[in-house]
């Protein structure tokens, strides 16, 4: 990756080396131990120099790649069809036998290890400490896909639903696994108050 994005090295006469990292915008400065054209009178420091300048770039890269890779872009708009879609692709291709982890942010945050065997969920956790069973169905793909449900009815009456007046007001997104349908990533907000409820499921295990 690092030699990927670098575009291009290159010395000045005035004991510069400058590195280019393509598709950022980005340089690096190092000076060099000599400037070009003086005398070569220590090679050993000069490689020195550039051996430090080396380092210096792979470290500026990582940083470079690790600020690109880390912004996370928000899940794509639903719609009703959407979500059908994904239910009849659950429906169809659902294991009886399945474990996840679910991120959550917002009011709730905090990872949620579930086990379903035979179709009914056996035990569930968060941040690996266990929840009352009578919580389990809530983690559930079925019972995200209700969360969801019951968010898509709200828009009809929204101010009932989520304090607001209209649907301007509301942001609800989601993505759907292509093969089995379940909600991967689910985000829904009220701009006017903050209140925001968002879950990713960053592992799922067919057992």
């Amino acid at each position: 990756m690092v030699k990927s994005m670098l575009m291009g090295i290159s010395a000045t006469g005035n004991g510069k080396i400058l590195f280019a990292f393509a598709g950022t915008g980005f340089e690096l400065t190092m000076y060099d131990a000599q400037p070009l054209g003086a005398s070569r009178r220590s090679p050993r420091l000069r490689r020195v120099a550039i051996t430090i300048a080396c380092m210096a770039m792979g470290a500026v890269a990582g940083l470079v790649v690790f600020a690109l890779t880390s912004v996370r872009r928000p899940p794509p708009a639903m719609t009703r069809a959407d979500f059908e879609a994904a239910v009849e692709r659950w429906k169809e291709h659902r294991p009886a036998d399945y474990s996840m982890t679910v991120e959550v942010s917002g009011r709730q945050s905090g990872a949620i290890d579930v086990k379903v065997h035979g179709g009914a969920p056996v035990h569930v956790a968060r941040n690996a400490v266990g929840t009352p069973q009578r919580t389990w169905e809530y983690w559930t793909v079925e019972g995200l896909f209700e969360v969801i449900r019951k968010d898509l009815e709200g828009l009809d009456q929204p101010e009932r639903a989520f304090g607001v007046k209209d649907t301007s007001q509301l942001v609800q997104q989601a993505e759907f696994d292509a093969e089995v349908g379940y909600p991967r990533r689910y985000r829904r907000a009220v701009l006017t108050t903050g209140d925001a409820i968002e879950w990713e499921i960053v592992r799922f295990e067919v057992n």
